[in-house]
């Protein structure tokens, strides 16, 4: 199989994952949550995730890979790419693109038997997706009241101490002049 309309030779990347062996190992999983786990741990999705974070591949050469696949598609018959297709979504799990958000939702907006086992990887991957985004929020959140609460705790109000001595530090490299007060 060429790829994309140049007819350039395929990315090893993309090869891997039309692998039979890469095929045959996730296959055995008897859930849609065990194949989204065999797949996120497999070599080819972490090899796919890596080419993208370094920016060997692009989201523009995932999407033609996509494309090529489904030229093959005929209805009525099992998608022969439909792990193929799973295991993309999951690569693109967490990188925050428009792209990976338009193929995961897309994807998962399916209704159709031909690419079942994808279908429901992307809805996993959607679910992934909005829990990572609302813990990395409700994180940086409790983060800044972690760090507020901290400093609150290791600094004392000055009518917190009994008796207290004032510091006057030079500005270094800043304009601003710094008084400093500590318990004694």
């Amino acid at each position: 199989m060429s790829f994309g309309q140049t007819g350039r030779e395929m990315r090893p990347v993309f090869r891997n994952l039309l692998s039979p062996e890469f095929e045959a190992d996730v296959t055995l999983a008897g859930t849609n949550e065990a194949l989204y786990s065999m797949l996120a741990s497999s070599a080819e999705v972490r090899d796919l995730r890596q080419s993208l974070r370094t920016e060997e591949v692009s989201d523009e050469e995932v999407r033609q890979f996509a494309n090529t696949l489904l030229h093959e598609f005929r209805p009525g018959v099992l998608f022969p790419y439909d792990i193929v297709l799973a295991a993309i979504a999951v690569a693109l799990g967490n990188w925050r693109t428009p792209f990976a958000t338009e193929y995961i939702s897309d994807l998962a907006r399916l209704r159709s038997a031909e690419f079942r086992r994808a279908i429901a990887v992307a809805r996993i991957a959607n679910r992934q997706r909005d829990r990572s985004a609302k813990t990395l929020g409700r994180s940086m959140i409790l983060g800044t009241r972690t760090v507020a609460q901290s400093w609150r705790l290791i600094t004392p109000r000055r009518d917190e101490c009994l008796d207290s001595r004032e510091e006057f530090i030079p500005p270094g490299n800043t304009n601003a002049e710094t008084r400093v007060f500590s318990c004694v």
